[in-house]
């Protein structure tokens, strides 16, 4: 077992749980990003990079499109600005 393990007692029996991940840094890729940091995938890195957006305590998202803010359908958006520390321009490479 693992020191970050902890023990839990719920009705009686006894539960191991294991404390989430926690990244200093998480470089992530955007399809389409606005300057506020919403931020829209596209194919497989929809997969990681937004529960990464969430763990880590400073994010910073390469932008394949960068666009203004309100270009983005509110219905796309996956990992919204709030954590995103900043942005990239990673267009016309």
């Amino acid at each position: 077992m693992c020191s970050s393990d902890l023990k839990i007692e719920v009705d009686g029996k006894e539960y191991l749980l294991e404390v989430p991940l926690k990244a200093d840094i998480a470089l992530i890729f955007g399809h389409t990003v606005d300057k506020k940091g919403n931020i829209v995938y596209r194919g497989a890195t929809r997969n990681f990079n937004a529960i990464m957006a969430t763990a880590a305590d400073t994010v910073i998202v390469e932008a394949e499109n960068l666009v203004e803010v309100g270009e983005i359908d509110q219905n796309h958006v996956v990992t919204p600005g709030l954590f995103v520390d900043y942005i990239v321009d990673g267009g016309d490479k």
